[in-house]
């Protein structure tokens, strides 16, 4: 028995060598698991992970500091001495115990987002889960991608409708000729995004299904002329280019206008409607003066500068009390291209199927009243002709703004069973807002939007105009994801596993979308649901003859004095006119 308790005692001995041995080199390390545990265990506290951790923290809690103390007594029995750790083991036991706890901390506060990061992306979402509200940051999954240029003359079709684009799926989108005919059409979008390529898409299959194409340009496109040109030579019809800012005279405003016609254009070209404003007693004397001067051109058959001077040698207190119509009339009678008895046949020009092209100016003040006259003008001939035998007519007025006219507003609602419709452009909802201050804003803003039932939104900027058009795509139901939340021990927000799906509504094109537009992409309204679809130039060679104003024949010469009796027409209105 004494041999087995001596070896006994060696074997202990030995095992408490060992150790000390090992408990020099790890406790330290033995420390930090303990912290480590003890941290974890706290923080599944409520769940059953808390036993493991807390064992294993209970484990190294009894063979290291269990051992600190147990050592002295254990020694003094088996090797009959006392043999004490120093005190240096106990500091360092709990100093890398607070270690681990810090640990436990630095990495759930500053792991947590990578873990969240790696779930998120591992993670399957269901499959029946709607479509959600857009994010502008990643708002090129909601658009289509980006199309290749393409011809879109392949496309014309005209059996099955007039060619608009391309769609998503590279398919053509067509809208029947029935229904292209009776309405009109707004194209919308900020410069450059291209109302001008697909004004010259559709008009080009107008001219080729035997429509009267009257284009009014105020910003003198660079390309649109050449395709207008290219499409009359196609179609066999007359092609006349009518240049406002030229010298020729080329256009006559008062031919083939009766009384009420001419004071019909000039009270709408120079504003002289009542404004609901104290100014509208001063306007009855222009009204007045534009009554007279309507007999007096219908009766005298002159140049607009001449029947100026015939209104004031004969009723000077008229043209004297209508100085302002005197001072307008006076504006666009200087201007060359109308100073003409006999211009370009324009009722004559309808009937035959024409192009007719009309090149005018965003800044010249005299320009703008003419362009207003111009649409008026034409929409006069539309309305007197014969419906039945009567060519269809397709009006295109492009920078809308400078064309804007309480006649050519009421006109939008009044000439689709006239056999004639309308296309206008502009940029944003700001343009039809900027009109002339006889009309209300928000009246030709609903105007358009009522009677233009056919809509092209290009890319646009303004957020106004954005929400608009997104209102105009209807309402769907997508799903609105709700999160949980919550702050961990490290101060993170994290979120748990759950996640909640409510009903809610976005617009099918809403504004995020129409503000981030690929290039070339419009959306179609008016043809059933919105959709994308992508639109492409038609390749044409520029020509001289597509810019040269209309040469027109005069039966006379005017005399030396007739010029001289205009020069003095003009220096009696100009001395009228200085008046304040």
């Amino acid at each position: 028995m004494q041999n087995i308790a001596n070896k006994l005692n060696a074997l202990v001995i030995e095992f408490l060598n060992q150790w000390i041995h090992y408990l020099d080199q790890f406790w330290p390390i033995v420390g930090v698991i303990f912290g480590f545990c003890i941290a974890l265990a706290w923080l599944n506290r409520n769940n059953k992970a808390s036993g493991f951790f807390t064992g294993i923290a209970m484990l190294a809690l009894l063979f290291q500091i269990g051992f600190y103390f147990a050592i002295p007594y254990v020694s003094l029995y088996f090797a009959a001495t006392e043999f004490h750790l120093p005190e240096l083991y106990l500091w360092s036991f709990i100093g890398e115990a607070v270690s681990g706890v810090v640990m436990v901390w630095l990495i759930i506060r500053y792991g947590s987002p990578y873990i969240e990061m790696v779930k998120n992306k591992l993670t399957k979402t269901s499959r029946v889960e709607r479509n959600k509200k857009t994010d502008i940051r990643q708002i090129g999954v909601h658009l289509p991608n980006a199309q290749k240029a393409y011809a879109p003359e392949k496309y014309f079709n005209l059996k099955r409708g007039m060619f608009f684009g391309l769609n998503e799926q590279k398919q053509p989108v067509y809208i029947p000729m029935d229904k292209w005919r009776k309405t009109h059409l707004d194209i919308i979008g900020t410069t450059g995004s291209g109302k001008g390529v697909a004004a010259g898409v559709l008009l080009t299959q107008a001219v080729s299904s035997g429509e009267c194409v009257i284009v009014v340009d105020p910003k003198n496109d660079e390309f649109l002329p050449h395709v207008m040109h290219k499409a009359a030579q196609e179609a066999g019809v007359p092609y006349v280019y009518i240049d406002l800012l030229a010298e020729a005279a080329q256009w006559n405003p008062l031919q083939a206008k009766n009384e009420t016609e001419i004071e019909e254009l000039l009270s709408a070209g120079f504003s002289l409607g009542e404004k609901g404003t104290d100014a509208d007693f001063y306007r009855l004397d222009d009204r007045r003066a534009a009554r007279i001067f309507a007999n007096l051109a219908y009766s005298n058959q002159k140049t607009l500068i001449n029947t100026l001077q015939l209104l004031i040698e004969q009723q000077p207190d008229i043209a004297e009390a209508g100085k302002k119509f005197v001072s307008d009339l006076e504006e666009i009678g200087l201007v060359n291209a109308v100073n003409t008895t006999h211009g370009a046949d324009l009722a004559k020009l309808m009937q035959q199927g024409a192009v007719i092209y009309v090149r005018g100016s965003m800044r010249n003040p005299r320009i703008l009243k003419l362009q207003r006259i111009f649409v008026l003008s034409m929409i006069q001939h539309i309305e007197v002709r014969e419906r039945e035998s009567a060519r269809h007519v397709c009006l295109f007025m492009d920078e809308f703004k400078y064309l804007i006219s309480r006649p050519s507003l009421e006109a939008l609602g009044a000439i689709r069973d006239k056999r004639a419709h309308v296309i206008i452009a502009h940029q944003s909802l700001g343009d039809l807002r900027d009109c002339p201050a006889d009309l209300d804003a928000d009246s030709v803003v609903a105007s358009v939007n009522e009677n233009c039932a056919i809509k092209l939104a290009y890319m646009v900027q303004d957020p106004d105009t954005a929400d608009w058009l997104a209102r105009m795509s209807g309402l769907i139901l997508v799903d609105d994801e709700i999160r949980q939340v919550k702050t961990n021990a490290g101060l993170t927000e994290t979120r748990n596993g759950e996640r909640t799906l409510r009903q809610a509504e976005r617009n099918l094109i809403d504004t995020n979308m129409l503000q981030a537009l690929p290039e070339r992409c419009a959306v179609l309204f008016g043809a059933g649901l919105a959709k994308f679809f992508f639109t492409s130039p038609i390749l044409v060679n520029k020509s001289t003859k597509a810019t040269t104003p209309i040469a027109i024949k005069q039966t006379s010469q005017p005399t030396d004095a007739g010029l001289k009796m205009s020069n003095a027409s003009l220096t009696t209105a100009q001395s009228m006119l200085d008046v304040d």
